[in-house]
């Protein structure tokens, strides 16, 4: 069966779409990506700081007031905190980038039938 022109033009164009809309996902799944290590690391430096902060508080305390017993609890509750966010990220970060595998096999598929369509010309 032979296409005409305008049937031709109207196949390369929804695949010129669906090419674009795939590079749009591409370029947010990617940035998702950046913004969450960003995230990440913003927060995990912060909670480091504090543990920094909350080290030298006990050092300086006196080794059997009760303060000093509240900052190493906190101190913990931070070094917890600061566990539960890196898996948190690596499993938001992981997700993401399956998201963008996938979305990078879908773009290599369709650009490959598109450059396989205009051979067959």
């Amino acid at each position: 069966m032979q296409l005409g022109n305008d049937d031709d033009y109207y196949i390369f164009s929804q695949i010129e779409e669906k090419l674009r809309f795939l590079e749009d996902c591409l370029a947010q799944v990617e940035e998702q990506i950046k913004e969450r290590e960003h995230q990440r690391d913003d927060l995990l430096s912060e909670l480091l700081q504090k543990t920094c902060d909350i080290n030298t508080a006990i050092a300086i305390a006196d080794p059997y007031l009760p303060r000093k017993i509240a900052l190493e609890t906190e101190l913990n509750d931070i070094e917890e905190e600061m566990r539960k966010q890196k898996v948190e990220c690596w499993r938001d970060i992981s997700a993401l980038q399956r998201e963008l595998r996938q979305l990078k096999r879908e773009y290599r598929a369709v650009r490959a039938g598109a450059l396989c369509s205009q051979q067959k010309k």
